[in-house]
């Protein structure tokens, strides 16, 4: 779809990616009810209230349902047609999408099942995926940020074994960088020198090819394999970190406020989103 151009405008490389395989799906599921578009100035109401039944028909959360919307009504602007951009003003609700909930969805990762699901990936020889989670654990990565540490591996370990804070800005949301001071500074460091003997070039984990979606389905799916799914997907170790992280904090003096600010840092939210953490990770 022309739509796919129009709708990926000057954002980051993943952000870029994301979108271009959200437009692929909706592509497959406009082929499928033989609608022949190619152009968002063509893309109606209708046809993305009948693609919405579809994503929630497949089980869809409405968090990435949301998201998927932002995409298409970037793709409406992007059109730059008068109609385009009254379709764009449309709501969530009257696009036929269930609010989303800010409350979290996921539970923070007991050590144990983590332990479990550690053992399993090492058991299965997915060394790569098993590096992958402890970074995520210890460091409070996000999925892609840890297929892309390799690249920033050697800086982390020499700013941990400095006391440094950790520079994330590979793979991160929005493309925007920060700083992360992990309260478990040893295992953080652990966790990085396992990373660094087991990655090669690219990406930590290797898709079937070579792409970072590759990489993020290969991924995804050991996980899956090894249980991490629902309210215990990979996504739960970020919570286990986010709560260790605001325990540090009170611990060292911070008020609770300061706390939740400075986790959310940690996170990547920035400091001014330490209600969002509150709710989300630490309710």
């Amino acid at each position: 779809m022309k739509a796919a151009n129009e709708g990926t405008g000057r954002s980051s490389h993943a952000t870029r990616e994301a979108r271009l395989s959200q437009f692929k799906d909706l592509s497959r599921y406009l082929d499928e009810k033989n609608i022949q578009i190619r152009e968002a100035k063509f893309l109606t109401p209708k046809h993305v209230a009948g693609y919405i039944k579809d994503l929630q028909e497949r089980g869809i959360s409405p968090g990435s349902i949301q998201n998927r919307l932002a995409t298409i009504r970037a793709a409406w602007r992007g059109a730059g047609c008068e109609k385009c951009n009254e379709f764009a003003s449309k709501t969530n609700k009257e696009l036929g999408a269930d609010p989303r909930s800010r409350i979290g969805t996921k539970e923070a990762m007991s050590e144990d099942r983590y332990e479990r699901a550690r053992a399993d990936l090492l058991s299965a020889n997915r060394t790569r995926e098993a590096a992958a989670l402890e970074l995520q654990r210890s460091l409070g990565l996000r999925l892609q940020e840890a297929l892309r540490a390799p690249e920033s591996l050697r800086g982390w370990e020499r700013d941990l074994k400095a006391s440094k804070p950790v520079k994330v800005s590979l793979g991160t949301k929005g493309g925007r960088p920060r700083e992360v001071r992990p309260a478990d500074r040893e295992r953080a460091l652990r966790a990085v020198q396992e990373a660094r003997q087991v990655a090669g070039r690219g990406h930590l984990v290797r898709g079937e090819s070579g792409t970072l979606k590759s990489a993020y389905d290969r991924l995804s799916n050991s996980y899956r394999a090894v249980g991490l799914g629902g309210r215990e997907a990979s996504h739960s170790v970020r919570y286990a970190f986010a709560r260790e992280q605001f325990k540090s904090y009170v611990e060292q003096g911070h008020t609770e406020r300061e706390a939740r600010a400075l986790t959310s840092i940690d996170l990547g939210h920035g400091d001014g989103r330490g209600r969002y953490v509150a709710m989300v990770y630490l309710r």
